[in-house]
């Protein structure tokens, strides 16, 4: 199993989403960057607008969020040779007023991203 900590700071944010990678599921918006550095280290920071509901429910879908990664990316990566950093944008496709959003929803997106990942990291 993999460390997942947090991403911090607005830099961080802005340059993981300059990078150009990005995966769209139901519900969430992925941003991704392989850097070289401390080997298996994934990074997440999730962000959920202010048209989303008030602090709490976006605090309440930020934490659904962090523990569908923490559980699904977390375990199933641990063949991820680089750091992962990741933006997570709440707000895909099939947007829902943050209340009408299930644990199970999100950890679908979570796991359509991992799919992604292991895809892409054995291709390079």
């Amino acid at each position: 199993m993999r460390s997942v900590t947090s991403l911090r700071g607005r830099k961080a944010f802005e340059a993981v989403r300059a990078a150009g990678r990005a995966s769209k599921g139901e519900y969430l918006r992925f941003f991704y960057d392989f850097d070289v550095g401390k080997m298996g280290l994934i990074r997440i920071g999730v962000i959920v607008g202010k048209r989303h509901g008030s602090a709490v429910l976006r605090n309440l879908v930020k934490r659904r969020i962090r523990e569908a990664c923490k559980l699904l990316i977390g375990v199933n990566l641990g063949e991820v040779q680089r750091i992962l950093s990741v933006v997570i944008v709440y707000g895909g496709s099939k947007l829902q007023p943050a209340t009408r959003v299930t644990f199970d929803e999100i950890k679908g997106d979570v796991i359509e991203f991992v799919r992604v990942i292991r895809t892409l990291s054995a291709n390079k």
